[in-house]
């Protein structure tokens, strides 16, 4: 394909693909196919015409960084596959194109044939699963944004690294030991200052080996000390494809709790067959009503299994309802919690 245009399509919103020659961040899409832009999102189609993108409920436009954002990413695969490397940290500050760039290169390096998950240790905009997880999507195209159903998921509890950097660090060890080996594309969360997000930093990072970084931008601090553990860190132009508001993010947030959500399955079980442990505080007593909202571990036959999110609690029968939404046994001995207020009457309405 000729590409002569990069166009842009931000969410929310529909684009309509009508021409055969379209890809969203490197994957062909089908003519006559509809692409769904979540809110707070930027989609850059590569294309031939403007015309071969048709935008419902939202606006299509020239794109001014696409050019250079392929020509970033196809550099960064050139280099991981040139080189052989086999983990791909992307850092830098929120809106700086971190997500997008680790996305497309992911992307590019199946299109190539080249083996590559993708890892999201993003626990606040977790956009392949749910905020408060980190995520490894193994073989597959990942589009910001969209839930992936075929994900391996790790339970953090806590929708900030800082809150809970043991955890952090513990799932994003668990999720790349499921990489066996092959190339993996890290995408982070946002770099915030303060020492619990360094430690979680440095905890993933500095752990490991035949690294490469690579940072959009981020403290100079931490630069010269990754430097002299000897990484090796390729800078990268920020690209600032769309800043979102604290608004979008919250709104982002809970469309992606209620993506889960609505395909959960309603539970009862007993208080005792739960584990809730809130950052720097002690548990709540059974029965105490902060605890509806919040996600919690829940026990089966003596062993974590799940998390569900608290509905309702009755504390004189001992029983709480709640919607399951994940099933996968934890392998952290510590598990955490984080609160969504209001989500199950405003997620419930939805159903």
């Amino acid at each position: 394909m000729t590409v002569t245009r990069y166009l842009r399509v931000r969410g929310p919103g529909t684009a309509h693909v009508k021409c055969g020659e379209t890809r969203l961040f490197g994957i062909p899409l089908p003519e006559d196919s509809k692409v769904v832009v979540p809110v707070g999102r930027t989609y850059i189609f590569q294309t031939e015409t403007k015309d071969c993108i048709e935008p419902i409920n939202t606006k299509v436009e020239d794109d001014p960084l696409g050019k250079e954002l392929y020509k970033i990413a196809e550099d960064i695969v050139e280099k991981v596959v040139g080189e052989g490397w086999k983990r791909v940290y992307i850092l830098g500050y929120s809106d700086t194109g971190k997500s997008t760039i680790a996305t497309l290169v992911h992307n590019l390096m199946l299109s190539y044939h080249v083996s590559s998950s993708f890892v999201t240790i993003d626990v606040g905009q977790n956009e392949v699963h749910m905020p408060t997880f980190t995520s490894l999507i193994a073989g597959k195209p990942v589009f910001p944004g969209t839930r992936c159903s075929k994900t391996i998921n790790c339970f953090v509890g806590s929708i900030t690294p800082a809150d809970a950097p043991e955890r952090y660090i513990g799932c994003t060890w668990f999720l790349l030991d499921h990489t066996h080996g092959k190339p993996v594309i890290i995408d982070t969360d946002g770099w915030v200052s303060g020492p619990g997000s360094l430690y979680a930093k440095r905890g993933i990072i500095g752990m490991s080996k035949n690294v490469l970084l690579v940072a959009t931008r981020f403290p100079s601090r931490m630069e010269e000390y990754l430097s002299k553990l000897g990484y090796e860190i390729l800078k990268i132009r920020p690209l600032e494809i769309a800043s979102k508001s604290r608004e979008e993010r919250i709104i982002n947030r809970m469309r992606l709790v209620s993506n889960v959500f609505q395909s959960a399955q309603h539970v009862t079980i007993y208080l005792d067959e739960i584990l809730l442990v809130e950052p720097r505080r002690k548990p709540r007593t059974p029965g105490h009503r902060l605890w509806e909202g919040h996600i919690a571990a829940t026990y089966r036959k003596g062993k974590l299994s799940g998390a569900m999110i608290i509905e309702k609690i009755d504390g004189i029968k001992g029983k709480l309802s709640g919607y399951i939404i994940g099933d996968r046994k934890f392998d952290l001995v510590e598990v955490g919690i984080a609160r969504f207020p209001n989500v199950v009457k405003s997620l419930r309405s939805m159903l």
